[in-house]
């Protein structure tokens, strides 16, 4: 089966609404990066790293008392990244019922 035959009402003038359009919309309004701290990277790892905490105060008597604390953890994010294609027949390119920008 040719792929614009999946696709025929495409072809169609006058579709006031395309699907793709409304996901669109609802992607720009996505709460993951509110929710999530998502933050963008251009390399391949980063890493966090935790250290301890330090003691409780202490009541100072003249001379200071010094705290130490450890390295903890080390988390590492090793970023992938994915890619899918989507195939569309020249014909359906070259009707151009809808133009998107």
């Amino acid at each position: 089966m040719a792929i614009s035959e999946n696709w025929a009402y495409l072809l169609t003038p006058g579709l006031r609404k395309i699907f793709y359009t409304q996901v669109a919309a609802l992607a720009a309004e996505s709460r993951v990066p509110q929710l999530f701290n998502v933050q963008t990277s251009s390399k391949a790892q980063e890493f966090d790293l935790g250290i301890g905490g330090f003691g409780d105060w202490r009541e100072y008597k003249g001379a200071i008392e010094y705290d130490e604390n450890e390295q903890l953890y080390r988390t590492t994010y090793t970023h992938v990244e994915f890619a899918r294609g989507f195939r569309v027949e020249r014909k359906l390119v070259d009707d151009n019922v809808y133009c998107r920008p």
